[in-house]
């Protein structure tokens, strides 16, 4: 967990030490924020199956669903944190940040499975109605305006439904690292600053002329909090923190209570409340700092805690991300009635083939393109 320096070629016969960021815990954390998703996605149809034992139990079931919805959040929360953390160690090492390095490593990162996986739906939807794409739904997505559309015509096909968001992370690539490399470590602390108050504010004025709380999470204006949030994480908690155990367990646990409170109070997730504007933005604001505790938290347990199979998750959570509603609607499509007779089953069995499907595709599509990024850090960061 410790940095450590890494060779350099330079341009000159010297050579020039390198930083090493690698930080097991994060990628813990990074499966949990996916498996997070996962249950927000697939616990609706359980509902039915418990609707026997009594209105209580319903609501809490619906709860816990809610909640797990903000893993999204915490994906984007420890995106930023990433970020602005290797960003500070290049500029701290370079004086600089190299713009076209980190364009390049982003698109080596994001691109190949993201755009394989939208250019076979499309060439599926030729011939499959449920994967369908419009012609501008699909020239959103390629742009990378994807959340945008969504707002406006909906989600679209089931199988890409969840991939507005990549759209809202690119967004924050397009902006973050050109600001970070103009200004002072005291001027972006102020930057982001005024980037979270700005988000917050467009959530309420956005809320209090009618969007759904749906159009809200699509909303790149509101989730940007969450970016804001993790850059002021980073240049404020270094993630080489000495172990702490009952630190980082009351720190998870507080982020955790603090979801749930938020979730009761300002109904951030429930699709069918009307609520109070003041009321969703303060929810925005109560999320973010419930993923700053669950981060710091995380930080605090030692790394060598973190089995080698929750890393690996870790590494392949992009893949279950992007793979989890295929695998929901190959489950759920199948004129097979076996896997509604068993409680959980359908679940198992979605989450098994989507983390076949991610492992298949880190192994034989990322990882070749993952060794190519490694030629443009300026930061050593895990190996692929």
């Amino acid at each position: 967990m410790v940095p450590t320096d890494t060779a350099l070629a330079s341009g000159s016969d010297h050579v020039r030490p390198r930083p090493n960021f690698y930080v097991p815990q994060l990628d813990a954390l990074r499966f949990i924020a996916f498996f997070l998703v996962f249950i927000h996605h697939n616990l609706p149809t359980g509902e039915k199956l418990l609707h026997r034992l009594g209105p209580t139990l319903q609501s809490g079931f619906i709860l816990v669903r809610d909640v797990a919805g903000f893993g999204l959040s915490l994906f984007f929360f420890l995106s930023s944190y990433l970020i602005a953390s290797l960003l500070l160690m290049e500029k701290a090492s370079t004086s600089t940040v190299d713009l076209r390095a980190f364009y390049v490593r982003r698109i080596l990162r994001i691109w190949p499975l993201y755009f394989t996986f939208l250019g076979a739906v499309a060439l599926s939807g030729i011939w499959l109605s449920a994967e369908h794409m419009s012609l501008p739904r699909l020239g959103a997505m390629v742009f990378l305006a994807g959340n945008w559309y969504s707002i406006a015509a909906g989600t679209g096909p089931f199988v890409i439904a969840p991939l507005w968001s990549i759209s809202v992370e690119e967004q924050f690539y397009a902006i973050w690292p050109s600001v970070f490399r103009l200004l002072s470590k005291r001027a972006f602390l102020i930057f982001s600053v005024a980037v979270a108050i700005f988000s917050l504010a467009s959530t309420a004025i956005l809320a209090s002329r009618g969007a759904s709380s749906l159009d809200l999470w699509m909303n790149s204006l509101s989730e940007f909090i969450f970016f804001a949030a993790g850059s002021l994480l980073a240049h404020r908690f270094n993630a080489m923190q000495k172990p702490n155990v009952p630190r980082g367990i009351l720190l998870m646990s507080s982020g955790a209570v603090l979801w749930f409170i938020t979730e009761i109070w300002c109904k951030v997730n429930d699709r069918g409340a009307v609520q109070l504007p003041i009321l969703l933005s303060l929810g925005y604001l109560l999320i973010a700092i419930g993923c700053a505790l669950l981060i710091m938290g995380a930080l605090s347990i030692p790394a060598q805690a973190i089995p080698e199979w929750l890393r690996y998750l870790g590494k392949i959570s992009y893949g279950l991300y992007v793979f989890h509603a295929l695998s929901m609607h190959l489950v759920r499509s199948t004129p097979l009635k076996w896997h509604l007779q068993t409680p959980g089953l359908e679940f198992v069995v979605i989450f098994a083939i989507t983390l076949v499907l991610a492992d298949l595709s880190y192994r034989f599509l990322e990882k070749p393109f993952l060794r190519l990024k490694r030629r443009f850090e300026v930061v050593v960061t895990r190996s692929a």
